[in-house]
């Protein structure tokens, strides 16, 4: 899960960021959160990432706010928004872009647990998650955030937006228990999130983050076939 938090106080920032990852940290969620000073700081980054839940304060410029608001909404429809405000103003415009909780400042951890324990139904329900067993535990991760899973030494490792997470499950049972057709198997040892490639060529797929997953002999063929439908930019090797 990824989160933004936009708050002027830096104390306020920190607070909030800590009650977060403390409630995910419990839920066993892979998360990461982004703290930004500005709403101008807050759009900027929520151009070039995709957040599940974004908090924004409204005590230091409402307007602003609620501008700030409806930008992010225009480019994410499904993202899920939280004000921190008491003032009635901006109920009605907190309808139309479809906030779901509003939150009074001084913040309590209660409060903020509540409003991402309400929100993550529905965080779920739009964004699949898989579980997987990784030291005597159980962590949830969203498909949407897995960039690629390798096979090393018996040991299965899944590359996320954020984190290494090693699993002894077999690259068969993750591919089946992930059943997405956004993912393939490149290779004997690689399944591959098309959603995180960014060019391709004979040999391998490159990730976004700059990763190369290989493409196997016996697979290219059926990777291939899937090219010319994932808009990807061909490179050659």
């Amino acid at each position: 899960m990824k989160i933004a938090i936009c708050d002027y106080i830096l104390k306020d920032r920190n607070a909030i960021t800590g009650y977060i990852r403390k409630y995910c940290s419990e839920q066993l969620w892979d998360c990461h959160v982004d703290k930004y000073c500005s709403y101008d700081e807050l759009q900027l980054g929520s151009v070039h990432n995709t957040y599940q839940m974004i908090f924004i304060d409204l005590y230091y410029s409402g307007p602003e706010g609620i501008t700030c608001a409806w930008e992010i909404r225009k480019r994410d429809p499904e993202v899920i928004i939280v004000f921190f405000t008491d003032l009635e103003t901006y109920f009605q415009e907190g309808y139309k872009l479809g906030v779901r909780n509003y939150l009074v400042k001084p913040l309590e951890e209660s409060s903020i647990r509540s409003a991402i324990r309400r929100s993550s139904r529905f965080i779920c329900e739009i964004n699949p998650s898989i579980e997987v067993s990784t030291e005597n535990t159980t962590v949830k991760v969203l498909l949407k955030d897995i960039q690629y899973i390798e096979n090393a030494r018996e040991v299965s490792v899944i590359h996320t937006n954020n984190f290494l997470i090693r699993t002894n499950s077999t690259l068969n049972e993750l591919e089946q228990k992930i059943g997405n057709k956004n993912f393939l198997r490149s290779h004997k040892f690689y399944l591959v999130n098309l959603d995180a490639v960014c060019r391709i060529n004979e040999a391998a797929f490159q990730i976004n983050n700059g990763d190369l997953v290989p493409i196997g002999f016996k697979e290219g063929y059926k990777v291939f076939e899937r090219y010319s439908a994932c808009n990807l930019e061909y490179i050659n090797s």
